[in-house]
């Protein structure tokens, strides 16, 4: 399959995650010797039917990892957790997680129905984090941990969240579509989001301490 949607490089080794409407797949290349190996199989990537213990084959949005023993995985199904040490997959969430990111003490995504979904590792255990009583401002699009606090992408605006404190404590707006990717550096946070018209994107950034315009649970 070449159509590739994901990368994740540690360890010597390039894992690549594939997809094509409803059907993917994945993969590592070891960089030293050139040699790829596959982990779905050819029957399970044709067909877009995942099991549960089973690598994935749906398409492939994300591959993370932070403490390289343990790999999660993004697709257009679920959430996968992959031992690399035992070869063992588990699903830890049966739908298609909206931006995934890793921290060495926990994982989040954005749920479909809104709002952040915050796994603390190396619990199974997720809690659901609201963002806004309007349904149309508790959309997350796209994610990036940092420390104990989350940078949130949505729909022409980023926001910061605290998450022991479960708040929203900073945000900024911006004349566009919804943010795609986040990058936390020491003065600024950069972002690419959609353009304000059809087939553009605009690259962006804001302060790291943004003026707060926003508060939890409005």
């Amino acid at each position: 399959m070449p159509s590739i949607r994901a990368l994740a490089l540690f360890e010597g080794q390039l894992w690549i995650g594939f997809g094509s409407g409803s059907c993917g797949g994945i993969g590592y290349l070891d960089v030293t010797t050139a040699q790829y190996v596959g982990l779905t199989s050819v029957a399970s990537m044709q067909s877009g039917s995942e099991r549960p213990d089973q690598p994935p084959a749906c398409g492939v949005s994300g591959i993370k990892t932070a403490d390289e023993k343990t790999l999660w995985v993004g697709t257009s199904c679920s959430l996968k957790r992959f031992d690399i040490q035992t070869g063992k997959w588990s699903t830890a969430l049966p739908f298609a997680p909206l931006g995934l990111s890793v921290e060495e003490t926990f994982v989040s995504v954005g749920a479909p129905t809104g709002g952040v979904l915050v796994c603390q590792l190396p619990g199974n255990n997720w809690q659901a984090i609201s963002l806004s009583k309007k349904p149309d401002q508790n959309l997350v699009s796209t994610l990036m941990n940092e420390g104990q606090r989350i940078w949130l992408g949505s729909e022409h605006k980023l926001r910061h969240l605290d998450v022991p404190a479960q708040m929203v404590i900073g945000g900024a707006r911006f004349d566009g579509g919804f943010v795609r990717w986040i990058y936390p550096e020491e003065s600024f946070v950069w972002f690419v989001a959609d353009g304000p018209t059809n087939g553009t994107s605009i690259l962006g950034r804001c302060d790291r301490h943004p003026k707060i315009i926003l508060q939890a649970r409005e």
